[in-house]
């Protein structure tokens, strides 16, 4: 990892998906935020949770 992280532009890579990454996961928690506040539904919340999940099986 050491050997991959001394090289700028693979550091500049690096550092950008780290950023990204938790861009995407505040935006999951900001979704599942609204729609518990919106429907006070958990079945709704849950079922945005598993619709969220199943793309990454």
């Amino acid at each position: 990892m050491r050997a991959i992280l001394q090289k700028p532009g693979l550091r500049f890579v690096f550092a950008a998906n780290m950023i990204s990454m938790l861009g995407s996961g505040m935006n999951t928690a900001a979704v599942a935020w609204y729609i518990l506040q919106a429907t006070h539904s958990k079945m709704a919340l849950g079922t945005f949770a598993v619709l969220q999940t199943l793309p990454r099986c």
